[in-house]
């Protein structure tokens, strides 16, 4: 494509708004693939990771051809290689972690975290003990774990998808 040269820049992102793209300020947009990128809407830091599918179509096996918008919200994070098909909305602080697909119109809530292919949900929880370095417990409640990286200081998280 010829925007290739300009992935992982901001120019970039400069270039998708250009074509129609509504990007938030604050946007990694880590070599993502996007297709349709006039109905692609991003908000303010948004993380994005490498190889992540923001696909605005989809070919049902009806043969019926659909296209529809991608729309992630604020402080949301894609995984490497995750795939985000049409109607599809991540909202504030939530997750699709790496290699999950979320297929078309499907709805990832805020603070939440959703693995798998097809994704679901993923409960996700603090370490309790400290660290074998000695570290202290980070003593956060749970709602306070999926701010933006700006606002939290680094934390160990720990996910059980069973």
């Amino acid at each position: 494509m010829l925007l290739d040269p300009f992935k992982a820049s901001p120019a970039y992102n400069l270039m998708l708004r250009a074509l129609g793209a509504i990007i938030g300020s604050g946007v990694v947009l880590n070599h993502p693939q996007i297709s349709e990128p006039e109905l692609l809407t991003i908000g303010n830091g948004v993380r994005v990771g490498y190889h992540a599918n923001l696909r605005c179509h989809h070919f049902a096996c009806n043969g019926i051809f659909m296209l529809g918008p991608v729309n992630i919200h604020d402080g949301a994070r894609l995984g490497p290689k995750a795939t985000v098909g049409p109607y599809c909305v991540l909202k504030n602080n939530s997750m699709l972690d790496a290699l999950s697909i979320i297929h078309t119109g499907k709805e990832i809530p805020e603070r939440s975290v959703w693995t798998g292919s097809p994704a679901s949900p993923c409960k996700a929880e603090h370490a309790d003990k400290p660290s074998a370095k000695g570290a202290s417990s980070l003593g956060q409640s749970s709602s306070d774990q999926f701010l933006p990286v700006e606002e939290t200081t680094p934390q160990r998280v720990f996910t059980d998808c069973g």
